[in-house]
């Protein structure tokens, strides 16, 4: 499975959903505080109180400021000398809970690509 995201831009980002989980995980530990989600336009009362979750495909919105606040935390990510061993610290921890998580040489690209899609536009989770 996959998280596509789109953008404000109509633009899109795809991650693995241990990936959308991974970088999200590495945001707090960089001082990202979760907003929350808005819940999907299609959402009503029927279907139960929106809880905020940035774990569904279901359309849910990421505000500009969340998506902003995101963007730092991961642009900080960057911009540690030790994020290497960071992440790897966080990839061996989601690997003892049964998640296996692979890091290789483009996870600056990744990221990077995703922090322009990202800044300054609210996106949506499908």
């Amino acid at each position: 499975m996959s998280m596509d995201l789109k953008n404000s831009k109509n633009e899109w980002c795809c991650f693995s959903n241990t990936g959308w989980a991974f970088y999200l995980n590495l945001a707090v530990d960089y001082g990202w505080k979760e907003a929350g989600t808005s819940a999907p336009k299609e959402w009503d009362i029927s279907h139960g109180e929106w809880t905020g979750v940035y774990d569904w495909n279901a359309g849910q919105i990421v505000s500009i400021s969340d998506s902003e606040n995101l963007v730092a935390a991961l642009k900080a990510y960057l911009d540690d000398p030790d994020r290497r061993l960071k992440a790897e610290a966080l990839s061996k921890e989601f690997s003892e809970n049964g998640i296996p998580v692979e890091l290789d040489d483009s996870d600056r690209k990744f990221v990077e690509e995703f922090i322009s899609f990202a800044d300054k536009n609210s996106f949506e989770i499908w």
